[in-house]
């Protein structure tokens, strides 16, 4: 993971700190590491380079899960929020020359979507004449909202 360039490393430390993995020479995991050097079955520089990309990981700043005090669900969505707050999402074409659309867009917003709690699940179905601009207002409304949407 740390060799992909150009890309977000978001550790995820399931069921241990961050200071686990930093003193892999004499902590938790130094006897698993002293086993794969000493039975040969993978090669002493690849055991090398996974204990330098461990302790490089622990000094990143990532999401820690403790069994004793966190919840598995709310772990998972707090996980999956973080990592779609990072993804870049293509932005959809709209109209060259919008006239009026980030007001219309607001207007939408206020009557229709402001009108329901967080957790509703929101149809909304959006009828008139054709080229009247249904699509570009959904269409630069997802835009604006568009890393809150799941893939």
């Amino acid at each position: 993971m740390l060799d992909c360039h150009g890309g977000k490393l978001i550790p995820i430390f399931y069921g241990i700190q961050p200071s686990d993995l930093r003193y892999i020479q004499n902590g938790a995991y130094a006897e698993a590491f002293n086993n794969h050097k000493n039975k040969g079955r993978v090669e002493y520089s690849l055991v090398e380079r996974w204990m330098s990309a461990l302790t490089k990981v622990s000094d990143v700043s990532g999401l820690v899960f403790s069994k004793v005090k966190d919840d598995l669900g709310e772990f998972l969505d707090r996980s999956v929020d973080t990592v779609l707050k990072e993804v870049t999402v293509e932005a959809l074409d709209v109209a060259i020359h919008p006239v009026g659309l980030h007001q219309a867009t607001e207007h939408f917003q206020n009557k229709v979507l402001n009108q329901t709690t967080v957790n509703d699940i929101v149809i909304v179905g959006i009828v008139g004449l054709g080229g009247s601009g249904k699509s570009t207002l959904v269409t630069h409304l997802y835009n604006t909202k568009r890393s809150k949407f799941s893939r």
